[in-house]
């Protein structure tokens, strides 16, 4: 309850900012061109701006000085409209569910990859979920990370596999590795990678999307009808004469304002399910874990013990979470000793022998940039 009160009373403080927002921009402009008329053009008003003096070829004002314009209130409302469509529908359908009891749990929720757990907690797809999942393959032996001279990375795929695979996890590597067993992260295989990547995308939202969580994205289209026909109806304010420069400023603030809207529930619309909501209860209970410090951990009965293996086990999971940084701190307090190097793991290759900073943290900060430049197209070099 108290989170449903705390999401109602940020929806009420954002649409009275949104309000203010309209009102003051209104009354800002106005104090710099004084006496403005709502039927000057744009020039117009700029010349009487910039000079002392007013143009004679510009009419005096007939409205009295200090008088709000008749065609302000058509565009306030066209601003505030799709904020009261977002807010009813969000009422309905996009307001996250309660959280549960999240007690520590020393392993990933059962049958949920690292990108799994990553699409859930963002309800998205972004570079993150292929770092974690391209490192999980890794620590699961279905491939090699190799690294040569000039610091560019190959995928190579294996048979020595640990554990069993998600439909998603099946087609990525299917997809990665169709023509050859090897890929690499640069160069001409940039656009197959980002074939394999759009795949995994497409593969993960089908499983979770629905069962999950929802997008509501109709919600979001209605709400883009919505602005796009309150705009319209409010420019049937305008003069049929020459434009008007304090509607061309209201018309465009309005814009604004209903973008910032639509972008702000574009992601409020998001919602866990009912089985989401248990899942990401699990989640956050092996976040805590991963999470905890070293002394408190202490405290936590049956938590396993800290090993190099363990450490790199769970690092996509952290990874996928946003707590590698917390991970390693965690494995560093525990075993009294520096994050292990990439080269002590038999996934990873490296000729040359060049270790990273921060060990196996920096290895997969490199590997993550890596991804990212190919999901961003910034690898065809």
């Amino acid at each position: 309850m108290i989170q449903v009160l705390r999401l109602s009373g940020l929806a009420i403080v954002a649409s009275v900012l949104l309000a203010l927002v309209v009102v003051f921009g209104f009354f800002v402009v106005s104090f710099f061109v004084a006496e403005w008329r709502p039927d000057w053009t744009i020039a117009e008003s700029l010349n009487r701006w910039l000079h002392a003096e007013p143009d004679p070829s510009v009419a005096a004002p007939t409205a009295a000085p200090g008088s709000p314009p008749d065609n302000l209130w058509p565009w306030f409302a066209a601003a505030l409209a799709p904020f009261a469509w977002y807010l009813l529908v969000w009422w309905g359908w996009g307001r996250d569910r309660l959280l549960g009891v999240a007690f520590p749990r020393f392993r990933p929720p059962a049958g949920l990859s690292p990108s799994s757990v990553r699409q859930i907690l963002g309800m998205g797809f972004d570079d993150k979920v292929m770092a974690a999942e391209m490192l999980n393959l890794a620590v699961c032996g279905y491939l090699r990370i190799e690294r040569d001279s000039a610091g560019l990375y190959t995928l190579r795929r294996t048979d020595n596999p640990s554990g069993e695979l998600t439909a998603a996890q099946r087609r990525l590597l299917a997809s990665l590795f169709r023509a050859r067993p090897w890929v690499r992260l640069h160069g001409q295989d940039a656009a197959h990678l980002r074939v394999a990547m759009e795949t995994f995308r497409s593969e993960l939202e089908h499983e979770l999307e629905g069962p999950v969580y929802a997008t509501n994205v109709w919600a979001v289209a209605a709400g883009i009808a919505v602005s796009g026909a309150v705009f319209m109806a409010a420019t049937e304010t305008l003069p049929h004469s020459a434009p008007a420069g304090l509607d061309l400023w209201l018309a465009g603030g309005a814009l604004i304002a209903m973008a910032a809207v639509n972008v702000l529930f574009f992601r409020l619309m998001k919602a866990p399910t009912g089985p989401g909501r248990d899942i990401l209860d699990a989640i956050g209970g092996f976040r805590r874990f991963l999470a905890t410090a070293e002394h408190e951990r202490m405290k936590l009965a049956d938590a396993p013990r800290m090993t190099s293996h363990l450490f790199a086990q769970h690092l996509p999971y952290a990874l996928a979470m946003d707590i590698e940084l917390d991970w390693s701190e965690r494995f560093a307090g525990s075993v009294k000793r520096t994050i292990p190097d990439a080269l002590d793991y038999e996934w990873y290759a490296d000729p040359g022998k060049v270790a990273y900073d921060m060990g196996l943290m920096g290895m997969v900060r490199a590997l993550g940039g890596a991804l990212a430049a190919v999901m961003y197209g910034e690898a065809e070099g």
